[in-house]
């Protein structure tokens, strides 16, 4: 696919064609999982959702004018032109972040069920993305490997190593839909999904950011370090529930039995020990005296 395409008068790259076409059917994907969970409700958060992304894009491409605000009356219309910077891109995360959680604080959406959605959306949005066009990674002997010009040199087929670690995760994700809102498939994600895309990045081009691994090595560790500390949190409050539960039914149980045996204890006291025979003996009295009246 050419990294240019023309759509009429309009010329857009097509990593960012591709992007705009994988994110409409993640989206999708993501109102059928909400209607097949019976949470019709959330579905106004997904718009939120894109208004949060759209934030994103705007800080990443109006970055340029932290550096150089002459640019705005200079020559604005440079700024569609202009790329933008990697602390565009954080400062969009940070508001868009802050933007979410007060649309989840306000609409009362679990913040596991959020999560998980945006897991399920995830998967879905880079197994689009990488079955519609090419990635090349670092030069190999493999017969597999793929030449772009020259066929004396072949490359690691990158999108088709991410398809064999996604689809297995979209399967997974599709036979556990029912345990969405749990922050299981968010979980899996951190630490199986990243750890499928750590093994990857090694038949990639590698630039050495820290301790010899890339920018997106040292991502993929923080991210799998971060499922860990979720998952032994969750753990933890699951085990703590648990054991309220089990305590709370013993003190109930143990309420019952002394409550039930000092009622007994209470009608043994009044009842006496031979009643059945007090009552027979009695209603015989009453027989015999019926008995002698009649004599």
């Amino acid at each position: 696919m050419p990294e240019i395409i023309q759509l009429g008068p309009f010329m857009i790259q097509s990593k960012w064609l591709l992007l705009i076409v994988s994110g409409y059917i993640g989206y999708v994907i993501m109102q059928a999982a909400l209607k097949k969970t019976a949470n019709n409700g959330y579905i106004p958060l997904l718009d939120k959702t894109i208004n949060a992304l759209f934030m994103v894009f705007l800080c990443w491409k109006l970055s340029p004018l932290l550096f150089t605000p002459s640019i705005l009356w200079t020559n604005p219309l440079g700024l569609l032109v202009l790329p933008g910077s990697i602390y565009g891109i954080w400062i969009g995360i940070l508001l868009a972040f802050l933007y979410l959680f007060r649309e989840l604080r306000s609409q009362k959406v679990p913040v596991l069920f959020y999560a998980d959605l945006l897991s399920v959306g995830l998967v879905s949005i880079i197994f689009i993305y990488q079955l519609l066009g090419w990635r090349y990674g670092s030069l190999t002997s493999v017969v597999w490997g793929i030449s772009i010009l020259n066929p004396l040199f072949r490359y690691h087929p990158i999108n088709i190593y991410v398809l064999l670690v996604t689809l297995p995760m979209l399967v997974w994700i599709y036979k556990n839909m029912a345990s969405l809102g749990r922050g299981k498939i968010f979980i899996n994600l951190l630490s199986y999904y990243m750890m499928g895309l750590m093994f990857i990045s090694f038949f990639e081009v590698k630039i050495n950011f820290l301790f010899g691994l890339s920018k997106y090595q040292m991502a993929y560790l923080c991210l799998m370090l971060f499922s860990f500390i979720l998952s032994a949190i969750l753990n933890r409050y699951k085990q703590h529930g648990k054991s309220e539960e089990e305590r709370n039914g013993i003190q109930h149980d143990g309420i019952g039995l002394l409550s039930s045996d000092s009622r007994n204890a209470a009608i043994d006291e009044i009842r006496p020990e031979n009643s059945s025979e007090e009552k027979r003996t009695i209603l015989s009295d009453k027989a015999g005296c019926i008995n002698i009246h009649r004599d």
